[in-house]
């Protein structure tokens, strides 16, 4: 049991005659008798008039929700007694979940129901449970407040943004724009097969023009030829130390993860076989290369659990390892962050280790942070210092990117916010220049 603000203030009036009562005695035995009043009404009030009974609460969520979208979660609110009810409700969300709303007041009539929608947005993938609902409810006169507790533990799972996998099946249906800049005009490649005909638009390679059938048609017109399918794909990604950094609400593995997913439906529409490898110190798991909607949902499954870990990541463990599993030539698209040459070097020399027989391609997010304080004009010894050392750092960071690039290793270094299309797209460029 809880007082109410009415409850405390009506009592402060109790006390007036109380302290007044050492010059009128009489006014003492009026406060007594006034405060045992207001306890009395009190109690009545708590114990009389509260309902304990009659009040039901049900939770909706999905139990999959994406990470970093907002999802609607419903409480539905039901009045089952014969008095009209005043309720202040409050739900548990998971502490890693953003939330909006959570908090509600209703007036709920008699043999009624109401319903409460607030929004929560994960920043952490992995599994979480919703806790009980509380409710408060204050009695009739205004004096006391009772506070119930529901169970309604919920669990839900977080998994790379898996909403944008069925805008991408769109897009690729309709061989449109997906948010974001990624392009997929292209979806036929630069194989060896012919496939069709069709009418010549503007950026077509002009080799690609067939001339008879110009000549026929009487307008250009350009041929398609079909990428060769069942080629492998490996997405490596590092859930070392250096991937837990964060860049704005996420960590340099939720991206990657995201990004993996998308790219593994990609790869699996497209009709190559595509397998997962985690790492860090060790091999975290590993998934063969296979096809198939069945392999998309254990990849993603497995990207769901995916956690960066406080350790230096063993590069030479992980190609050695992938070079055993995978005789066949694979593209390997290896998601992890640089720090420099030097500290690159062990990545570098994994990735030399792969090649000639495999295509590793490295992908990273470049440090808008380091960007950003290159273009900052100092105003005080101090920002200069901070300067230099920024525009050392991004050197060294684009020496590391080079280094892969005359070595042979296809890269990716993007920000944040277009890893997943340049990605795609830079696995689309593959596959159409033929380079597995």
């Amino acid at each position: 049991m809880s007082f109410t603000t009415r409850f405390l203030y009506l009592l402060g009036l109790g006390l007036v005659p109380m302290m007044l009562g050492g010059f009128v005695p009489r006014l003492f035995g009026v406060a007594l008798a006034y405060d045992a009043l207001l306890l009395g009404l009190a109690a009545y009030d708590y114990f009389g008039t509260i309902p304990r009974r009659g009040i039901e609460i049900e939770r909706s969520c999905p139990h999959v929700l994406s990470l970093g979208v907002r999802q609607e979660v419903t409480l539905r609110i039901r009045n089952l007694s014969r008095r009209a009810t005043r309720l202040l409700v409050k739900d548990s969300p998971p502490l890693q979940f953003q939330e909006v709303g959570r908090e509600a007041a209703l007036k709920l009539l008699p043999m009624t129901i109401a319903e409460h929608h607030y929004q929560v947005r994960p920043t952490f993938r992995g599994a979480f449970v919703f806790g009980d609902v509380f409710y408060r409810v204050n009695g009739a006169l205004g004096l006391t407040r009772a506070q119930f507790r529901v169970p309604a533990p919920t669990e839900v799972k977080v998994y790379p943004n898996i909403k944008q996998l069925s805008q991408m099946e769109l897009a690729l249906a309709h061989a449109s724009m997906l948010p974001g800049g990624l392009k997929l005009s292209r979806l036929l490649g630069e194989g060896t097969e012919f496939e069709s005909l069709r009418d010549y638009v503007r950026d077509d390679d002009y080799r690609t023009i067939d001339w008879k059938a110009t000549a026929r048609r009487n307008r250009l017109t350009t041929r398609e030829y079909e990428t060769e399918r069942n080629q492998r794909v490996v997405l490596v990604i590092d859930t070392g130390r250096l991937m837990g950094a964060k860049v704005g609400d996420f960590t340099k593995l939720d991206y990657a993860a995201n990004a993996a997913a998308l790219l593994a439906q990609i790869a699996l529409l497209k009709g190559d076989l595509v397998g997962l490898l985690l790492f860090a110190n060790h091999v975290v798991a590993y998934l063969p290369p296979d096809k198939g909607r069945e392999q998309l949902g254990r990849i993603i499954e497995a990207l769901h659990r995916a956690q960066a870990v406080r350790l230096e990541s063993d590069y030479s463990l992980a190609f050695s390892f992938l070079a055993r599993k995978n005789s066949r030539r694979t593209l390997m698209v290896c998601f992890t962050d640089l720090v420099d040459a030097e500290a690159s070097r062990s990545l570098l020399s994994g990735m030399l280790y792969l090649r000639p027989r495999h295509l590793p391609l490295c992908v990273t997010i470049s440090d808008s942070d380091l960007l950003a304080a290159q273009s900052q004009m100092p105003a005080e010894a101090a920002e200069a210092f901070r300067l230099v050392a920024a525009v050392e750092l991004w050197e060294d960071y684009r020496n590391a990117v080079h280094l892969l690039e005359r070595h042979g290793a296809l890269t990716v270094n993007v920000p944040a916010n277009a890893l997943t299309a340049a990605t795609i797209n830079r696995y689309l460029e593959v596959k159409k220049r033929g380079l597995l």
